[in-house]
């Protein structure tokens, strides 16, 4: 099956500027634009940010080396969770539920 990319997608993996954004509907192609642009693009480095891992996973299996992919919370994680850390508690657990009700 030959595959021949849409105007849209060549306008993305010929893209030559710093910042590059992607937004568009489940199942367009985006992921598959985004290999294809790193594939033609080994000297730069891309963050492909995915909202859960399932995705993450599966994007991390279609990257290149140049291609680096993340969820948003290890994105925040890498840059904020060393400085929480100390604060959380590790194994916590509600062990009584309130039996108030809490109004806002």
């Amino acid at each position: 099956m030959a595959y021949s990319d849409t105007p849209e997608q060549s306008a993305v993996i010929n893209w030559k500027g710093r910042h590059l954004v992607v937004n568009a509907f489940t199942g367009t192609g985006k992921t598959t634009t985004l290999v294809r642009y790193a594939q033609a693009n080994p000297d730069q480095r891309m963050l492909y940010l995915a909202y859960n891992r399932a995705v993450r996973d599966e994007a991390e299996r279609k990257f290149p080396f140049n291609g680096e992919c993340k969820t948003s919370h290890q994105l925040a994680w890498m840059k904020f969770g060393k400085h929480l850390k100390p604060r959380l508690t590790p194994n916590l657990r509600v062990s009584r539920p309130l039996n108030r009700t809490i109004h806002f």
